[in-house]
């Protein structure tokens, strides 16, 4: 099986899955008696949505962001994860991964050339 038949499969696979959950916890909503009130149903719901997300950004994640530094996306959950836990840390730490990501493109950028 080629690369590209086995993306589209896994693409078609994650769709049925998106919607199998969506219609199920939709489903279960609508003709359950205590409406917003089953934790099953959310999960459902929002676990399709999660997966609906995923088959709509799965083409762009195949190939690269030229324009991201390969650094960039390691910092954003590490800020992320600083902001959940403790946000008064952003202070030092969004100065420091600008300026070690600006390092970083600056090294690049004189190493290609």
């Amino acid at each position: 099986m080629s690369d590209e038949t086995s993306s589209k499969l896994q693409r078609n696979l994650l769709l049925v899955a998106a919607v199998s959950l969506l219609l199920w916890g939709g489903f279960r909503e609508a003709f359950s008696d205590r409406l917003g009130q089953s934790v099953s149903n959310a999960a459902l719901l929002r676990v399709g949505f999660v997966l609906l997300a995923c088959w709509v950004a799965l083409p762009v994640i195949r190939r690269p962001a030229a324009w991201l530094p390969p650094g960039a996306t390691a910092v954003v959950v590490i800020l992320i994860g600083a902001a959940v836990f403790q946000p008064k840390l952003l202070l030092v730490l969004i100065p420091l991964f600008s300026s070690l990501l600006a390092l970083g493109a600056f090294i690049r950028f004189f190493r290609s050339s």
